[in-house]
């Protein structure tokens, strides 16, 4: 909405309709004069009524998200009484659902997902067969799974409290980093990751058991896990959004509103800036916070350690009938194109030219995206507001959109052909020296002072 009424508010101050002898006086009368709503108000839904219909579509996604969450929740003995339930902001809506947060009368913390868990507890059960040292163990939430929804106890960011603690916490980093690029993990990007002491959690892992087309194997490397930041064409360019490297005062975004002078009539809105608050994926002790390049050698030897385990464990993980078995049940999220693009097309609809006509917003999407078998859903799917959502089973070839309708021999060869061949192979050697590479590049670029709370 921000964007329409900033726009309209413009128009109807350069044609002198406010009233008042401040600013904030007259934005107000831009919406209320002589006690009433002014015509100016009254009439914004009949000039933008796609703009309101999709405002009335995430209202009522929103209620009937919340609704069946309490629903679920209320049903399952093992919690007690809500008392408290917040949206979590960074969480994308997808078919219409987005997490919450939900806190109990026993102060416990859940955050409630609609979407299948089981590669969460599948995750759990690949590190068991690890049999980590205590240098290296790696911690997983509880994870309360049913068909297509569950919950996951909720992961506080608290600080380590010494220097050997940071480094512990880079040595498992590594750790991790190895264990999801053999998992064909993606999209660790900085709100998917918690630091709980010297302890790096995973709090997201619907992007395991990714399964990549034949044209994109060859450019996949480690920095397809999305945890460590790809070497941006400019170095200037600070869209730093990696797990183990986004540091707060240099994580930069474009597509989520920043405004300036709001309630006056001089309001703007503007769709870059930094991110203001302290970011939670990385670890820090008192107000100082440290990435991965900080703590290179202890990061490479996690690494290194990661792979060699994999390595060991590979002949019983290959074994593990169960495991694999879960695996070909689980609905795993394929990402057909970033989030990021996707969130840029529901904000260029929300703008004031697309507000008022559905087929203009139509178009505008269908412009930026690529004539494929599965447009259509895309189209639909971001005119209800949502994210488009695919996913497939790792032990077949074919795609589903959120609508559950199948594009079939979408993929040359199953995510779990991938899985078994990374862990029959040495993905290790030239995962290692790449990290290395862009570690020594990292301490060199990415220049910022150390964050500080604020």
């Amino acid at each position: 909405m921000l964007p329409t009424i900033a726009h309209e508010l413009e128009l109807a101050k350069n044609s002198g309709l406010l009233k008042g002898s401040t600013s904030a006086e007259r934005y107000h009368s831009f919406f209320i004069q002589n006690d009433q709503f002014t015509q100016l108000a009254l009439e914004l839904p009949k000039r933008y009524p796609f703009l309101f219909s999709q405002l009335d579509q995430v209202i009522k996604s929103a209620f009937n998200n919340l609704k069946r969450a309490i629903d679920r929740t209320t049903a399952m003995q093992s919690f007690s009484k809500i008392t408290a339930i917040d949206l979590i902001s960074h969480s994308d809506i997808h078919r219409g659902q987005q997490a919450l947060l939900l806190t109990f009368s026993d102060k416990t913390q859940w955050v409630y997902k609609p979407r299948d868990l089981k590669p969460e507890k599948l995750l759990s059960r690949f590190i068991d067969h690890l049999n980590l040292e205590p240098s290296y163990q790696l911690k997983s939430p509880r994870v309360l799974s049913e068909k297509n929804y569950g919950w996951i106890e909720f992961q506080k960011h608290t600080p380590c409290h010494s220097k050997e603690e940071v480094q512990t916490y880079f040595a498992r980093a590594g750790t991790l980093l190895a264990i999801a690029d053999v998992l064909n993990f993606s999209d660790g990007h900085f709100e998917n990751l918690i630091a709980s002491g010297p302890y790096p959690i995973l709090i997201d892992c619907e992007t395991l058991f990714q399964s990549y087309q034949q044209t994109a194997l060859p450019s996949k490397t480690i920095f397809s896990t999305g945890l460590l930041q790809k070497t941006a064409p400019n170095s200037k360019r600070k869209f730093y959004h990696s797990a183990f490297q986004a540091k707060n005062q240099e994580t930069y975004h474009f597509l989520y509103p920043h405004v300036h002078e709001d309630r006056t009539d001089s309001l703007q809105v503007e769709f870059h800036g930094y991110r203001e608050g302290i970011l939670d994926n990385l670890p820090y002790i008192g107000e100082e916070y440290f990435s991965a390049q900080d703590f290179k050698e202890e990061f490479l030897r996690g690494l290194a350690y990661g792979y060699q385990a994999i390595k060991k464990a590979s002949v019983n993980i290959l074994a593990d009938k169960q495991w694999w078995e879960a695996l070909a049940q689980i609905e795993a999220r394929t990402l057909m194109h970033h989030t990021v693009n996707y969130t840029y097309l529901l904000r260029r609809i929300q703008q004031p030219d697309a507000g008022k006509d559905k087929q203009n917003a139509e178009k505008l999407i269908k412009d930026k995206l690529p004539d494929t078998p599965y447009l259509s859903y895309e189209v639909a799917d971001l005119l209800q507001g949502n994210i488009p959502y695919f996913y497939h089973f790792p032990n077949d070839t074919t795609l589903y959109d959120g609508n559950n309708t199948p594009y079939e021999n979408f993929f040359q060869e199953t995510a779990t052909e991938q899985i078994k061949q990374n862990l029959q192979i040495d993905l290790g050697r030239k995962a290692i020296e790449l990290v290395e590479e862009h570690l020594d590049y990292a301490k060199e670029t990415f220049k910022c002072e150390p964050a500080k709370a604020s």
